[in-house]
Parts: structure tokens; C-alpha cells; sequence
């Protein structure tokens, strides 16, 4: 203390100021402080002298009259001088930012992928908090870590001498996760229903002439090579064979959650996984055919190993051209592994889940144009708050994280029309 006091008198000229208080509580001074060393002044501050500090202290005495319903003399005088301050009038809209600094923030390159394009296509400003700011912490959670674990159980284990249990083990204990007693619990009875999954897919593909397979492969196309706009998609599956000349595929992908099969949305761009999986392969693969695309349910809440077993079913589009789709499943006209695939006498059965060749065609012509869309309107730097609503579900505001920045308002909501019959209709 005594050489900082040394210091301080050694000085000709010096002004200490400090805080009584800071946001929280109150502060104290410094043990050096000796009164003696000074001349105290207190500061009086006078509305003469800044018209900001005037401002903020007349926001300051309206929080206590809309808090505490307290009018002070001067909230009274600073009103009267200050008609036209704005209180209580934040705008939650987007303010457009430069698109050429977006595109040099970006590196100079868009990569995009299914999940990427949905995000923006429920709510553009949920896009560009994620991927544009990525003000988003990523963290795992337990559903995730099992998704992951079985996915790349299902990527390896159609070799010879494959060992699940000490696989799954492996990729455990690889997880920098802290497993809870009832994730370790859990845990046990998931390795021994992957016995069972397994089990029905290898049944499964005694059924199919689609013997060549493809697992976890990763697709990436150019969307725009001028602009370096990539498009990227991981497909669990993807099974395939060659017939006279031409590649007949079937897209598989596993789901260890809800099943939402519904191409109807691919008119808003929503939900077009599958659409995009087959837009990708159709763009990689020449001379192809798509026999179907499915999603497959590995994991289900019922007790009976029978019904466990049912849905597992494919579920999904078949190709209705029965030569090809015979290729495809050698039971289709009564489906052992795809759901709700039956032929009669009068054809397929009206439950059947069945897709043409135009429609294909139609459908990936849609994929093309959304993808188009959303490059153009991300690299125009587009990121309205705009959730989108269908019927009584707001897309756009479904688990999403930043509903306490956006402010959302009603007019914010982007209402759209129910579609129905697109592509084969609903699941």
C-alpha cells in the first residue's frame, strides 16, 4: 500500500475515480484509498450536461414506472423534453447484411446438405444462427450416441466373423460421454436387440436381387462449380445390381426414432431426404434405375419380438414397374420386407406405396429446383425470422434453441397450405 500511496503523490496530475456499485452489488474501495491524499470531489451531474446520459436516464426512470409504478420528478421533466424517445419498441426483424461479406465470411464456397436445407427451409433465420453465426453448441445425448453406435454397427457387420458384442463395446467406450447408471442399463438391453436387428436385415435380404452393397457412403456433388456450391449426403444404404447393362439401386436408411414418410412436404422443400439420397445417386451413378427408397425402423418400443420384427418392414416408395421392383424384393406381390406391398388381380393394392418413373423424374426436377432456391436466397444473404406452419404445427419453432433470440412474433409465421397427393400421397 505504502508504495502504491508513493506512486500516486509522485504524480502532478491524476484523477481516481471509482464505482459504488457495479450491475450486481455494491463494490468497496481499495485498502491504498486515504482521503488525506486527495481533493474530494463529488460529481454532480446535471441534465445540461449530455443529451445521451439524459436519454438513457429517462429509459431508466420509465423501467421503474412500468416495473414499480413510480413517477419521479425526473421522469416528469425528462418526458417533457424527450416526447418522441421510442420505449418498449425493439424490432425483432432481420437486418440484411451484405451478401458480397457473407460470401468472403464463407470462405468463398456453400456446402449444404439434407439437414442443412430443411433448417433453412422451416425457418431461414434458424439457418443462419446455426450455420452462418454458429452461436450452437453441438452436444451429445444419449439418443444420439446410440444413433451413431448402430448406424456404424449396421456399416460393418454383413462381413464374415463379425463380432457385435465386442464391437459395440468398442464404440462405447470410444464415446467421450458420461453414461448415467440408466444409460449403462439401457445399454445392455440395446446390445442384445442389435442381435435381433441384424438378424431380420440378413432374413431380409434372402428376398432381394440387389446383392451389391454400398454402407455409409458419401455422396458430393457440385451444385454450382462457378460459385463452389457443393451438396453432400451420407446414405446408411444403398443396395444395387446391374441387369442388362442398366444399375437397378434401393436406398435404405435406418431410423432408430419416429418415422415421418410423407412426400407431400417436398413441395416446400421439407422432409426430402429420401428425394435427396436419390437425387444424389442419380447424379453420381450413370445409367440407373431407382427401384425404391425407404426408410427402416431398427428400433421399436413394442414387447413382442414378433412385432419388432414387423417393423422393420422397408417403409417407403416402390418403383411400380413390376420388373424392376421384382429385382428389388422377390416378394412384392406380398411384400415379406416391405410394409403395406401387395398386388392383386386388379394390381397394386391402393395401400401400396408405389412411385412411377415420370414421377421420379418429377420428383428429382423438385429436389433440383429447392436446392437451387435455397443456395440462391442463402448466398443473397435471405435469413428472415420465418417459421413455417402447416396446419397446427409451426415447423420452423419445433425443438429449436433460439426461440429466446429471435423474438417471434404472430406476423413472423409463415402459414402454408397442406398438400396432399404429391408423389403417392401421405404415410
Amino acid at each position: 500500500n505504502k508504495s502504491i500511496k508513493e506512486s500516486i503523490l509522485k504524480a502532478n496530475n491524476v484523477i481516481v475515480t471509482y464505482s459504488k456499485h457495479d450491475l450486481t452489488s455494491q463494490l468497496y474501495i481499495s485498502s491504498s484509498y486515504d482521503e488525506n491524499m486527495f481533493n474530494k470531489k463529488e460529481l454532480q451531474i446535471d441534465f445540461n450536461n449530455s443529451n445521451l446520459y439524459n436519454k438513457i436516464k429517462l429509459v431508466s426512470e420509465k423501467d421503474q414506472n412500468n416495473i414499480f409504478g413510480i413517477i419521479s420528478d425526473k421522469l416528469k421533466l425528462l418526458n417533457y423534453n424527450y416526447k418522441n424517445e421510442k420505449y418498449l419498441c425493439y424490432s425483432n426483424k432481420y437486418n440484411k447484411i451484405d451478401k458480397e461479406k457473407l460470401y468472403s465470411f464463407l470462405g468463398s464456397k456453400l456446402s449444404l446438405s439434407y439437414t442443412k436445407l430443411n433448417i433453412y427451409n422451416e425457418c431461414a433465420f434458424r439457418y443462419y444462427l446455426n450455420y452462418i453465426l454458429k452461436v450452437n453448441k453441438y452436444e451429445d445425448s444419449f439418443d444420439i450416441v446410440i444413433g451413431n453406435i448402430f448406424h456404424k454397427i449396421l456399416s460393418e457387420c454383413f462381413t464374415p466373423l463379425y463380432d457385435i458384442d465386442s464391437k459395440f463395446d468398442e464404440y462405447v467406450n470410444e464415446y467421450d460421454y458420461d453414461f448415467k447408471s440408466s444409460d449403462k442399463f439401457f445399454l445392455k438391453i440395446l446390445k442384445e436387440e442389435l442381435h435381433l436387428i441384424v438378424d431380420t436385415i440378413k432374413k431380409q435380404l434372402n428376398y432381394t436381387q440387389l446383392t451389391k452393397f454400398m454402407y455409409e457412403k458419401e455422396i458430393i456433388i457440385d451444385v454450382n462449380p462457378n460459385l463452389h456450391i457443393t451438396f453432400k449426403g451420407l446414405v446408411d444404404k444403398i443396395m444395387y445390381n446391374e441387369f442388362d447393362g442398366k444399375i437397378i439401386v434401393a436406398i435404405v436408411d435406418y431410423k432408430t426414432g419416429n418415422i415421418n414418410l410423407n412426400l407431400n412436404n417436398s413441395y416446400y422443400g421439407l422432409d426430402m431426404q429420401l428425394p435427396i439420397y436419390m437425387y444424389l445417386i442419380k447424379n453420381k451413378i450413370e445409367n440407373v434405375i431407382i427401384g425404391g427408397f425407404y426408410l427402416q425402423k431398427i428400433l421399436s418400443n413394442n414387447k413382442s419380438i414378433d412385432k419388432r420384427i414387423e417393423s422393420m418392414k422397408l417403409q417407403g416408395y416402390s418403383n411400380s414397374d413390376e420388373t424392376i421392383l421384382s429385382k428389388v424384393d422377390t416378394s412384392y406381390a406380398n411384400s415379406e420386407i416391405i410394409k403395406s406391398l401387395k398386388v392383386g388381380n386388379n394390381g397394386f393394392y391402393s395401400y401400396s406405396k408405389i412411385i412411377n418413373d415420370e414421377e421420379i423424374e418429377e420428383l428429382y426436377n423438385l429436389v433440383d429446383k429447392k436446392i437451387k432456391e435455397a443456395s440462391d436466397n442463402i448466398l443473397n444473404s435471405n435469413f428472415d425470422i420465418n417459421p413455417k406452419k402447416i396446419k397446427d404445427n409451426v415447423r420452423g419453432c419445433n425443438n429449436c434453441k433460439f426461440i429466446d433470440i429471435c423474438y417471434k412474433k404472430h406476423e413472423d409465421i409463415v402459414e402454408l397450405t397442406e398438400v396432399k397427393d404429391l408423389f403417392g400421397g401421405e404415410n
